[in-house]
């Protein structure tokens, strides 16, 4: 429904091709594996990072030592956060893979249906607090919640993710090929 949705549009098809994703978010350990890896300059880091990134109680738990990085302990397997989306893109390279489009997203976060869903599974707000996690200043550790029809984890909360796609003002004007 469009109502009280400000820049609600009517639903328009879009074609999306078979692709991967990661099961989960991007890991706090997985992202220093990434930094330890290239050993990016100063200016190249903050390019790809905050990490003096604070929100809350939340705060970025990477940490810089002498040439190397490491994870506040205990905050190994929670998702990274504050890194911009050049990092993301860098991030991806590294790991010969891409950033998924918005619709590719959408289409993972729906659980891979075509249905119109809200959260991962169904629209029983009850049921959303099995799948997401939804506390505005604290993180939870990856896979601390059930898995969508597809075996994705997180899609429905814990951190906001990038897509590669770029924001487009005119919805209609939006490439249909997911790109």
């Amino acid at each position: 429904s469009l109502d009280g949705e400000k820049n609600a549009q009517p639903l328009r098809k879009v074609a999306v091709s078979d692709f991967y994703l990661s099961e989960t978010e991007v890991t706090n350990n997985q992202f220093i594996a990434f930094l330890n890896a290239k050993k990016p300059g100063l200016n190249t880091l903050n390019e790809w990072i905050n990490l003096n990134g604070r929100f809350g109680d939340e705060k970025c738990r990477i940490n810089k030592l002498g040439e190397n990085y490491s994870v506040e302990k205990g905050y190994e397997n929670f998702p990274v956060i504050y890194v911009s989306w050049l990092g993301a893109i860098e991030y991806c390279k590294w790991r010969e893979y891409r950033l998924p489009s918005e619709a590719e997203w959408e289409y993972a976060a729906g659980g891979g249906s075509e249905n119109r869903t809200l959260w991962s599974t169904k629209n029983d707000e009850g049921e959303l607090f099995n799948y997401a996690v939804f506390d505005n200043l604290r993180l939870a550790p990856v896979k601390s919640k059930i898995a969508n029809k597809l075996g994705l984890y997180d899609m429905s909360g814990n951190v906001k993710e990038w897509c590669a796609d770029q924001w487009h003002e005119n919805y209609y004007n939006a490439p249909l090929d997911s790109s």
